[in-house]
C-alpha cells in the first residue's frame, strides 16, 4: 500500500510541476485504462460500430464506448479468438450483440464485466448473461471454480456456454432450466458430474462432449462423454443419455 500511494503521490507532483493538472485524473494503472481503438479492427457505420477483431497484448482488456466518434454497439464472430493473453474483459454500455464465438477459445478469460448502464447484457461473477438474467451466455473458460450452480431465474444454458471450461469438475442446473443448447458443456475435459432437472425439455447436440475424433473403425466421427449426469427417472435429460451413450444415474 505505501508503494502505491508513493507511485500516485509521484505522479500527481509531476503533474502539478508540468502545469497539468487534469492529468491527477489519469492515475489509474494502463491494465484498468480503456484499451485504444488501434488495438481492435473493427467497421464503422453510420451510427455505431463494430468490433471484428482484437490486435491488443490481451491482460485486462477495457473496451471503449466510442470509437471515431461512433458508439461502439457490437462485438462480431471470432472478435477475440485464440486471446490467450487475454485474462479480463469489460464490455461497454452501448454494445447490444456479442456473438457466441467471440471469445472462442480465450483459454485464460477468467472474468467478463459488463457496464451497470448496459441495456442488454450483465455480468454475475464474471460470468456473461442477458440483462433480464433468463440466459446463460458464457461462463469464461479461466475461471478458476471447480463448481458452479446455474444462478435461479436462468430458463437457458446458450450454444457453447461453458465450452472448453476445464477446471469444473461440478455443475449442478436448478429446477426451472429448459433448455440447454448445443455443444454447452463441450470439452470441458475435467467435468465429471452435472445434475440436471426434470424441467429440462431441450438438450443440444453434443451438449457434454468430452472430445472428438476419427472413428476406430469405420469412417466418421467417433465422440467420447467422461461425465455421469444425475437425472430424474423418465426425464427428458435421462432420454438423452440413453440416446448419446452417457453414463446417468437417476434421482
Amino acid at each position: 500500500m505505501k508503494k502505491t500511494a508513493s507511485y500516485f503521490g509521484i505522479i500527481l507532483v509531476a503533474c502539478m510541476l508540468s502545469g497539468a493538472i487534469s492529468c491527477a485524473c489519469d492515475v489509474s494503472t494502463a491494465s484498468e485504462s480503456t484499451a485504444p481503438a488501434s488495438d481492435f479492427t473493427y467497421i464503422v457505420y453510420s451510427d455505431r460500430v463494430a468490433i471484428t477483431g482484437y490486435l491488443g497484448h490481451g491482460g485486462r482488456v477495457v473496451i471503449p464506448e466510442v470509437i471515431e466518434g461512433k458508439t461502439v454497439t457490437s462485438l462480431g464472430d471470432m472478435a477475440f479468438h485464440f486471446c490467450t493473453s487475454l485474462t479480463s474483459v469489460k464490455i461497454p454500455s452501448g454494445v447490444t450483440y456479442i456473438s457466441d464465438t467471440a471469445f472462442y477459445d480465450c483459454s485464460n478469460l477468467s472474468s467478463i464485466m459488463v457496464s451497470t448502464v448496459n441495456n442488454t447484457y450483465k455480468d454475475i461473477d464474471g460470468v456473461l448473461f442477458y440483462r433480464d438474467g433468463t440466459t446463460l451466455l458464457y461462463y469464461p473458460p479461466g475461471k478458476q471454480d471447480t463448481n458452479y450452480t446455474i444462478p435461479d431465474g436462468v430458463y437457458v444454458i446458450d450454444a457453447m456456454a461453458f465450452w472448453s471450461c476445464r477446471n469444473l469438475t461440478h455443475v449442478i442446473v436448478h429446477d426451472g432450466v429448459l433448455n440447454i443448447g448445443s455443444n454447452a458443456f463441450a470439452y470441458c475435459t475435467n467435468l465429471t458430474s452435472i445434475i440436471v432437472p426434470s424441467s429440462v425439455t431441450s438438450i443440444g447436440f453434443r451438449a457434454f462432449v468430452h472430445s472428438c475424433g476419427e472413428a476406430e473403425i469405420g469412417i466418421g466421427i467417433e465422440c467420447k462423454y467422461s461425465v455421469s449426469v444425475t437425472c430424474p427417472r423418465g426425464s427428458y435429460a435421462q432420454q438423452y443419455c440413453i440416446e448419446n451413450g452417457i453414463e446417468h444415474q437417476l434421482t
